[in-house]
């Protein structure tokens, strides 16, 4: 018995035996189809990743190309790397198709840590269109297509076909209303509309900026002290403001003219008025002047006054006149400098300080192609860029790092390019041929704008943060219009004529960009 109850036990315990070993590899049966099965799932999803990543460097590829439509962009094709998840791709080859219409890129893809690699094809296809209809919340871009616009052709993973419209159907970026040009004390907008900073009694407006309707299609805006003159595009004057002198050459003197009108028979390119006396050069180039004119400041030779245009130097071809306190410089048509005129400290370039009474040509050889007049001094740009001052010095207003007064131009930052000089009381501004704007001499009241009331003897960067194209001060104004690359209207100086809110009071030593004023549109899309 007992050997059958040990042999039973042996029997039992083999039993067990068998049955244990059979559940181990049971269970390690089971763990590897588990475990191949993770790791299936792992590689599949790896799979996926490199795929999306071959479609994402193929995305990007196609809209670097889009970034620039004239083509000359070269996208990359070196290997880049993300880090979630940790792959990297390359652009083996990108070729395009006969037709131009596709162009295959190779994508290969792969693990930052050395694991799956893929190699995929990618066709790029092309899309004619012309113009962009609007932007999703995302920034990008619906194209359509009008005929008889030029074309251009848009890349992507899918080829699309922009939806056909007749122009005047086109739906786009509508601009807003801008600043073409402006002065202390009128401007003029992106749709030909005057507008009147608070003139003087007694044609005082609301302390804001006021726009006409009338005249139309305005190109330029003048303005000086208690009057200005707005130019259309058919190049018809239209004078308003203090008429004392009859320097709005309307055929009347002694008056003041509050609503803008025009001077008959002239059509002009350019006009400047100063000190009671005006000039203007017309259509053919010819110069006239009119206003006071008792100390010979005219330039004809007499000293007498006129109420309507008084051809100067008839014989003469000029493209540009400035006008100051009494002095006056103009530009003939082969960039000639001349002068009349005040002559104290030397301000018509000629080597003295005797008054002229006939328009001469200064004895500098130097071709100029812009110039400005202030009280006190001269401004002038010659075909190199380099910026010219002569006259009286003591506040710096030469910009020559000297408080002494030339009777002949000097080198204003030798070296440096300039593009525009405006000049005003006792101080100038210019911008360079990068659109920084500086400024120079009488710093009182903040109105150099470089963020303190100083005076500064050489070219000062504005204390702005912006780039501008335009900039306008007068001979007798604390304060000073500029208009930046956005057309957008700045100013610096006093507040107080109705160029600055009426909100904002006092003096600002920095550039101050004003608001649109009512009545300008804000950009939007039609």
């Amino acid at each position: 018995m007992i050997r059958r109850h040990l042999s039973g036990k042996r029997g039992d315990l083999r039993i067990t035996v068998t049955l244990g070993v059979a559940a181990i590899t049971g269970l390690y049966l089971m763990n590897t189809i588990v475990t191949n099965n993770a790791n299936l799932t792992e590689q599949t999803a790896l799979t996926v990743q490199l795929g999306q990543a071959v479609e994402n460097r193929a995305q990007t590829y196609a809209s670097i190309l889009d970034s620039d439509l004239t083509g000359t962009t070269v996208p990359s094709t070196a290997r880049a790397c993300g880090l979630n998840p940790a792959v990297c791709t390359t652009v083996v080859s990108d070729t395009p198709s006969g037709d131009g219409l596709s162009r295959t890129l190779r994508i290969q893809a792969d693990q930052v840590d050395g694991g799956l690699v893929m190699t995929r094809d990618v066709v790029l296809k092309a899309t004619k269109a012309t113009h962009v209809s609007s932007l999703d919340a995302k920034g990008r871009p619906s194209w359509v297509s009008v005929d008889g616009a030029n074309s251009f052709t848009i890349w992507g993973v899918a080829a699309g076909t922009p939806t056909k419209v007749t122009e005047d159907q086109m739906k786009g970026p509508k601009a807003g209303t801008t600043w073409v040009t402006a002065g202390p004390r009128s401007g003029v907008d992106s749709a030909g509309k005057p507008w009147i900073f608070r003139p003087t009694s007694p044609c005082t407006l609301d302390a804001s900026p006021k726009g006409f309707d009338t005249p139309t299609d305005v190109r330029i805006a003048f303005s000086s002290g208690d009057l200005g003159f707005f130019l259309d595009a058919a190049g018809t004057a239209y004078g308003y403001g203090n008429n004392d002198q009859g320097q709005l050459g309307l055929g009347h003197a002694g008056d003041t003219v509050c609503t803008p009108t025009s001077i008959p028979d002239h059509k002009f390119i350019a006009i400047s008025s100063a000190a009671g006396s005006t000039f203007a050069i017309d259509t053919a180039h010819r110069l006239w002047a009119w206003g006071a004119g008792t100390n010979g400041q005219l330039g004809d030779g007499k000293k007498l006054s006129y109420n309507t245009p008084t051809a100067i130097a008839p014989t003469t071809r000029f493209t540009a006149v400035s006008t100051g306190n009494g002095a006056t410089w103009a530009l003939d048509d082969k960039g000639r400098a001349w002068s009349w005129g005040f002559n104290a400290y030397g301000l018509l370039g000629n080597g003295t300080t005797t008054a002229v009474s006939t328009a001469t040509p200064i004895p500098a050889t130097t071709v100029f192609t812009q110039i400005s007049a202030g009280v006190t001094a001269f401004y002038a740009i010659d075909v190199t860029g380099q910026l010219w001052a002569v006259g009286y010095g003591a506040n710096g207003q030469l910009g020559d790092g000297t408080l002494t007064s030339k009777s002949t131009p000097v080198k204003v930052a030798p070296g440096a390019a300039f593009v525009q000089v405006t000049a005003g009381s006792y101080r100038a501004f210019a911008i360079d041929n990068s659109g920084r704007l500086f400024s120079w001499g009488a710093g009182s009241s903040g109105a150099l704008g470089t963020g303190d009331s100083a005076d500064r003897t050489t070219p000062t960067p504005v204390d702005a943060p912006a780039r501008f194209r335009s900039v306008q001060t007068s001979p007798n104004m604390n304060y000073t219009a500029a208009i930046d690359t956005d057309g957008g209207l700045w100013a610096i100086g006093t507040n107080g004529n109705g160029l600055w809110p009426a909100t904002l009071t006092g003096n600002r030593a920095s550039a101050q960009q004003m608001p649109r004023p009512t009545g300008f549109v804000a950009p939007s899309w039609q």
